[in-house]
């Protein structure tokens, strides 16, 4: 007569119950990560209340590919300058949105430090959403 091993139901539901309360928790902490990059990337706009009209320097386009989409892509590289209390800023930005040759933009800058700024589209509302940056 062979003896068969006892099977513990309980340690089987119990490591179950752990992987399930890990993931569970892992989870949730990303989504106050995401949630936490969200609400701070809505405040730092919401400070950048000041305009400042920006003149295009160059955009190049740039092959390459696609992280998000797993894909070959396009992008957009937009070198720019603004000038704000006499001092002038060129930056740069890389951008995959379409319609980025259109050459209408403006910064929209944070008062009293306009080194803090997005590049927008003419006719966006400053201290809103819709920044390209």
């Amino acid at each position: 007569m062979q003896v068969q091993p006892k099977v513990d139901v309980g340690k089987r539901v119990h490591g179950s119950l752990v992987l399930v309360i890990f993931v569970g928790s892992m989870l949730s902490v990303a989504a106050v990560m995401m949630l936490t990059a969200w609400w701070a990337s809505n405040q730092s706009s919401g400070t950048r209340t000041a305009e400042a009209p920006v003149q295009v320097i160059e955009i190049k386009t740039i092959k390459g590919y696609d992280q998000m989409l797993g894909e070959p892509g396009t992008g957009y590289d937009i070198k720019y300058r603004y000038t704000v209390g006499g001092k002038t800023y060129e930056e740069s930005l890389t951008s995959s949105r379409q319609r980025v040759t259109q050459r209408e933009y403006k910064v929209c800058y944070q008062p009293g430090k306009p080194e803090n700024h997005s590049l927008v589209r003419v006719g966006v509302e400053c201290g809103k959403a819709g920044v390209l940056r």
